[in-house]
């Protein structure tokens, strides 16, 4: 095998006995997780200082750390929980708009394009 690229051939179970089929079964599975998609995932975490129910400046501080995200190259960015709503809401989380403005925080997060080409977990409370 002369290119830089090309990998070994995944390990042979042809031959061998039910014994020894485990753990050859386990070496395949080795073989696929470090073979079959050589690439490298960038995960961008963000740690937003996010407002209690300011939904339009949560908004615009997600869109910005998901344009900073894809412009540093990640593919995934994982925000903090309850970034769209904002920490301490306490008894806000017993009325329904809540749960709706987060609702809409994410139809508009969509709507920005945040999320294109970048998988996005965002942090809200769901009933």
């Amino acid at each position: 095998m002369s290119s830089a690229n090309t990998h070994p051939p995944p390990p042979s179970t042809s031959s061998q006995s039910n014994e020894n089929n485990n753990s050859s079964n386990a070496a395949s599975a080795a073989y696929l997780c470090t073979h079959a998609n050589p690439s490298i995932v960038t995960l961008a975490t963000c740690n937003l200082n996010q407002w209690s129910l300011d939904f339009t400046g949560n908004v615009r501080r997600i869109h910005k750390s998901c344009t900073l995200a894809r412009n540093a190259g990640a593919t995934y960015r994982l925000g903090p929980e309850l970034e769209l709503c904002g920490y301490g809401c306490e008894d806000h989380f017993l009325e329904s708009d809540t749960y709706l403005h987060c609702w809409e925080s994410l139809a508009e997060l969509f709507d920005l394009g945040s999320t294109d080409g970048l998988l996005c977990d965002f942090g809200m409370p769901v009933l």
